[in-house]
């Protein structure tokens, strides 16, 4: 009799054993509430609070927005001015393809006289320069405002800073014009790559930082190793001391 018991009261446990996982799997599957990634809380393996582990990267999550460093408006010939605006991204993994900018004009009462938009894109840790030329104006420019659009961040993986280098940064004015000026330098590709379209934004900066002058030039491309003499014309004189030129090779690996 004894032993008949036992033999139930293992039998029994075994089938209490069985019921267990049973119910514990029916729960995991279906009763669960599974962990989200805005719980506001450190779980899941995540790496920060709500980001990393099966949620998105925290660098993601924490993006921080484009800086607008400084815009101006500088005059050209009649009521043409060239807009030029300095931003930075200060994300280490992340860029963005396609960004839409507008840059509004105002006069001295505070109206919109003009405004011109585009589309321009940024990579990581990139300070670039937006620049647009010859934007027609109602009147004379008290102001300019450059504004992004939304930013769809893309990450770009194992990203390294093309070995582009820029030097002998030249400017150079004429007694008679036109060309009044112009600034050149010496633009070399030290890559293994070859890179194409790449935009040449030349600013001639005065003694105390302020920019004079801005031009663009575009050129189809550049092979490994190869190097090139730039140079770029100002067909009306540029108000003020010119005491340095600062050159950028833009290049879109987004492309």
């Amino acid at each position: 009799m004894e032993q008949r018991l036992k033999k139930q009261i293992f039998i029994g446990s075994i089938f209490g054993l069985i019921a267990l996982v049973l119910a514990f799997g029916v729960y995991f599957f279906y009763f669960r509430v599974a962990p989200t990634c805005a719980d506001g809380k450190l779980n899941q393996g995540e790496e920060g609070i709500d980001c990393g582990g099966p949620c998105q990267e925290c660098e993601l999550v924490n993006a921080r927005d484009i800086k607008i460093e400084w815009v101006k408006a500088l005059p050209t010939t009649g009521q043409n001015y060239d807009l030029v605006a300095m931003v930075s991204n200060p994300n280490q993994n992340y860029g963005s393809r396609k960004i839409d900018y507008e840059f509004k004009l105002y006069d001295l009462a505070g109206k919109e006289i003009g405004s011109k938009s585009g589309q321009t894109f940024i990579l990581p840790r990139q300070e670039k320069a937006i620049v647009e030329l010859k934007v027609d104006a109602l009147a004379l420019v008290s102001k300019v405002s450059l504004s992004l659009g939304d930013v769809p961040w893309e990450k770009l993986g194992e990203y390294v800073d093309p070995k582009i280098n820029v030097f002998d940064k030249q400017y150079q004015t004429f007694n008679s014009g036109p060309p009044f000026s112009q600034a050149s330098c010496i633009l070399k590709n030290s890559d293994y790559a070859d890179y194409k379209n790449i935009s040449m934004i030349f600013l001639l900066f005065d003694a105390e930082g302020e920019v004079l002058g801005v031009n663009y030039l575009g050129i189809d491309g550049l092979s490994a190793n190869q190097q090139r003499y730039l140079s770029v014309p100002w067909q009306f004189p540029v108000n003020g001391q010119v005491a340095r030129v600062d050159v950028e090779a833009v290049i879109n690996l987004f492309e």
